[in-house]
């Protein structure tokens, strides 16, 4: 018998669910010197991924994550953390809803390697996000990229700890 092409890789998902999976976004650029927030938290659970140039990081009460191109970090909800841009640095944070952050992801900071293709839906995302008023496709999207994150392989905790690390 003839082996399947390509297998499903998540068949208990179910696209057509609405649920809020990610409900705001924020899409920031830091065009010179740098940029850095206090130690807050929020009620929703943060994906910060850098676009493109300069430096990127999340601080948070007991260690610092260097956030590279190809990585993307999370935060659960209520997580005092700030986040760390310069060097004409742009970023995408999504902020994932309560019950989806507690039901799917990690319950500690994490971070992932991020692949291309997933990398390039979450950089879709955001522009979708922004212009179709949270649509089913845009909930369908937030979906796919959380249920991606999910399986993506973490990054060592060795890899880019601390902005000056000699690893760096």
């Amino acid at each position: 018998m003839a082996q399947p092409i390509r297998q499903v890789l998540y068949p208990e998902v179910d696209f057509n669910d609405t649920r809020p999976y990610a409900f705001a976004l924020t899409y920031d650029k830091v065009r010179e010197g740098a940029g850095h927030l206090v130690l807050h938290s929020h009620k929703t659970g943060l994906i910060g991924m850098q676009v493109s140039g300069g430096y990127f990081g999340v601080e948070l009460a007991s260690e610092h994550m260097a956030v590279p191109v190809n990585t993307a970090v999370w935060v659960p909800p209520d997580v005092p953390h700030c986040t760390t841009q310069c060097h004409s640095c742009t970023s995408i944070c999504l902020h994932v809803a309560p019950e989806v952050a507690k039901a799917f992801l990690p319950d500690h900071p994490v971070r992932w390697v991020v692949n291309s293709l997933t990398r390039e839906m979450i950089r879709h995302f955001a522009r979708v996000w922004q212009t179709t008023e949270r649509s089913l496709t845009a909930r369908r999207l937030a979906s796919f990229i959380v249920q991606e994150l999910k399986e993506s392989p973490l990054v060592t905790d060795d890899f880019a700890r601390y902005r000056f690390s000699a690893r760096l």
